[in-house]
Formats: C-alpha cells, sequence, structure tokens
C-alpha cells in the first residue's frame, strides 16, 4: 500500500475520531505518515547491480582505416535480483543489457557474440546441512579468481584477458563449502555440445595461506596485515567421437595467487590449455599501490600465448568516491602483436557506480 493510500486512511480515521485536537496537529500527522521512508519487506527480492560508463580514445585504431576513433561506451549494465524462497533456499536472476563477455552462452556459441536475452545468472541456491551449499541453473564455471569477482569490483575497467575468457555462463549445477580457510566448489555444465551426451565439469579450491581474501581486486577492501590467498583450478570439456560428434581435447589447468600488505597488491594468474582450446599457456600478472583511501594506481601485464605473440599492458589510477560502489577509473591500455588489429592504444575515462 502507498503513502497516499496510508495518508488518506490516516485522514479518514482522525477526522472520524476527533483524536486530532485541531488543524494544525492534523497537518502534523499527516505530514509524519507521509514522510514515513517505505521499507522493503526483509523476506522480499534485493536489486542490486552497477553501471559502468567510458569515454574511450583510440589513437592507433587498426580496425578504423589506421585513423583515430573516441566515442562514449557503455562497458556493462546490470540488473540483478535475489532473494530467498524459503529455508535454505533462495535464488539469483540477473540481466546484462551491454557486457556480452559476460553473458549466457549456450554450448557451442563463440564467447561474446551472442546472448540469451542479456540474461547472465539464473540459478536456485540450496543448502546441505551447515557445511555444504550448491546451485542450479546458469551460472559461471568455478575455475579462476579474476573471473568469479564481480565485474564492478575490478581493479581495471575491464577484466584480464584469462578473466574475461572465462566469464561467460552456462547450464549445470554446483556444490561447494568453506572449511577453516580452504573454500571449494565443483560443478557439472552442459559444455560444448550444449545438451548433447557429453559434460563439462570442473571445480576449483583455493586457501587463505595468510590473513584472509577479500571479493574484490586491488588493495581497496583487502584486510589489514599481510593476506596471501592461492588458488588451483581444472575443467574439461573433452568430447569422444563414440558420443557421436567429433573428438575434442579440452582439458584446462589453473593456478592463480593474490597477495595484500601494507597498500601493496600483487597477483597472477595462469592457464595451461590442451590443443583444442589453444594448445598453450596464456597469464597474467600485476601489482597496484593503495595511495590513500581515495587513490589507487595499478599495472596488469597479459601474455595471450598465442600464434601472433600477443601481449597487453593497462595502467590505471582509480579515484575511490566511495570505495568500489563508486569510482572514477582512468586506464591506458597497449600492446603488441603479429596481428595489426591487437595492437590499439585506448585511453579510458570510466564511471563505475554500483548499487
Amino acid at each position: 500500500m502507498n503513502k497516499f493510500v496510508f495518508s488518506a486512511l490516516a485522514a479518514t480515521l482522525v477526522g472520524a475520531t476527533g483524536f486530532a485536537s485541531d488543524w494544525s496537529e492534523l497537518d502534523s500527522e499527516l505530514a509524519a505518515l507521509n514522510n514515513a521512508p517505505l521499507t522493503q519487506d526483509a523476506g522480499g527480492p534485493i536489486v542490486t547491480g552497477w553501471l559502468i560508463g567510458a569515454l574511450d580514445y583510440n589513437s592507433d585504431s587498426e580496425t578504423n582505416n589506421a585513423n583515430d576513433s573516441q566515442g562514449f561506451n557503455v562497458h556493462a549494465s546490470r540488473v540483478q535480483i535475489s532473494g530467498s524462497a524459503g529455508e535454505g533456499l533462495g535464488y539469483v536472476v540477473g540481466f546484462d543489457f551491454t557486457d556480452s563477455g559476460e553473458l549466457y552462452a549456450p554450448g557451442g556459441t563463440p564467447l561474446g557474440t551472442v546472448g540469451n536475452g542479456g540474461l547472465v545468472d539464473a540459478y536456485g541456491t540450496f543448502t546441505i546441512g551447515e557445511q555444504l551449499n550448491g546451485k542450479i541453473g546458469v551460472f559461471r564455471m568455478p575455475f579462476l579468481r579474476s573471473q568469479l569477482i564481480d565485474r564492478n569490483d575490478t581493479l581495471f575497467i575491464d577484466r584480464s584477458m584469462l578473466g574475461g575468457m572465462y566469464a561467460s555462463r552456462d547450464t549445470g549445477v554446483s556444490l561447494g563449502g568453506s572449511f577453516d580457510r580452504i573454500n571449494w566448489e565443483v560443478a557439472i555444465m552442459n559444455g560444448f555440445d550444449n545438451q548433447g551426451e557429453g559434460w563439462a565439469w570442473g571445480g576449483r579450491v583455493d586457501m587463505d595461506v595468510i590473513g584472509s581474501s577479500a571479493n574484490c581486486e586491488g588493495a581497496l577492501g583487502a584486510a589489514e596485515g599481510t593476506n596471501l590467498n592461492v588458488g588451483l583450478a581444472i575443467q574439461d570439456d573433452t568430447s569422444d567421437a563414440t558420443l557421436g560428434g567429433a573428438s575434442r581435447d579440452a582439458m584446462q589447468w589453473a593456478i592463480d595467487a593474490t597477495l595484500t600488505m601494507e597498500g601493496f597488491s600483487i597477483f597472477g594468474e595462469m592457464v595451461d590449455h590442451d590443443k583444442d582450446v589453444g594448445d598453450n599457456s596464456p597469464y597474467s600478472v600485476g601489482a597496484s599501490y593503495l595511495i590513500n583511501e581515495e587513490y589507487e594506481a595499478g599495472l596488469r601485464w597479459d601474455d595471450w600465448d598465442d600464434v601472433a605473440n600477443t601481449t597487453r599492458y593497462n595502467v590505471v589510477v582509480n579515484r575511490y568516491v566511495n570505495g568500489h560502489d563508486a569510482k572514477w577509473q582512468l586506464q591506458y591500455s597497449g600492446g603488441s602483436s603479429d596481428v595489426t588489429t591487437n595492437e590499439d592504444s585506448i585511453i579510458s575515462l570510466g564511471l563505475a557506480l554500483g548499487f
């Protein structure tokens, strides 16, 4: 029931019973009712999300006839609804209207090209006892830390090359939990052949070797003191010709680590791909320094380890207005490659807002 209905009802009751001694009292009572905050039912859905917009200037646009190019872009525009559906049960449904690399991509769909109506996440959650929790629906395969961090909690405007590669969603079921300093999750998903006979499976385990890790990149938001988190992961979407399709060798291993200490953060990740998913070992490394609670500077190096010898580097300075929920980002991205279309130099001024 909205404020107007409450106000009208209050006026009727007051007038009928004579509770208000005069008109001035009545006015103050109605004003108090009308200005009372409307609170959301604690058991109802919670709406969160983020918006990341930027002015991008490309000083070496090989894909635009070698001319400079500039323009405004919305890098991400996420809306997410979550809530409880009963004891031990919950739900998450999310949409992103601009970030194609995060979308649900059914098996066999090239990443970043076709989504499913902007759908990002759509899964139910459940608990088993006090130690186990699971989800079923559309979500990210548990693999890399950089891939699992929310888009607006990244240090840079974009994810690392590997984080972006594994950020798309698939359909499946997962089970995970935490024990002391160890976190783990395993999943079975539809995989490359969608609802064919083959499955994709994977899992990640990470350990807070020292201190405790935060669900964000960089030094801002990290726990005090020294914190070291190390993760190992594996996933496989291998298929056999005996299942009715072509054979596919797609085993992937990963390792990542993040260290924060006295305003510094150091991070790295590497994935080893079997032949049908690259037959290579791309990696990303980087560091940042939290100058104070308002400014942080960071550097990241991505080596694609591809046949074109592609490498990229990103330099960013963040101005935090309200932590990661409101920040300005000034970023420069450049690189080298035997393929000129991977050599663009981009300067971006971005604003990331979370709610």
